[in-house]
């Protein structure tokens, strides 16, 4: 089980990596700003709906949220996230890319 705090990290990381605040993610998540911040520091609990809401408004997918929140290594997640950042077709290059 991946712990709320990972899921909050994991969210964060693509919050700031889009250049978001939480404010910003908040509105466009239609979650509250004081949730959303608690969320992210692990100090409330994260439902599936949650997760899907956020990532709907990041423009990515529920599971690339788990993905990184399941990463154990920063590097990783911090990689990810500029990943996950990029434009669809800009990712779709580079996951082509790596596929080679």
């Amino acid at each position: 089980m991946i712990s709320r705090a990972r899921i909050g990290g994991a969210v964060r990381a693509m919050r700031e990596a889009q250049g978001l605040t939480i404010e910003q993610l908040a509105m466009l998540a239609g979650i509250d700003r004081g949730n959303l911040s608690r969320m992210e520091c692990g100090k409330a609990g994260w439902r599936v709906e949650h997760v899907a809401m956020i990532a709907d408004a990041m423009k990515a997918k529920t599971s690339e949220i788990i993905l990184m929140a399941e990463s154990s290594d920063n590097d990783v997640a911090a990689i990810t996230s500029k990943i996950l950042a990029l434009p669809e077709r800009k990712r779709q290059k580079l996951l082509d890319f790596l596929n080679e």
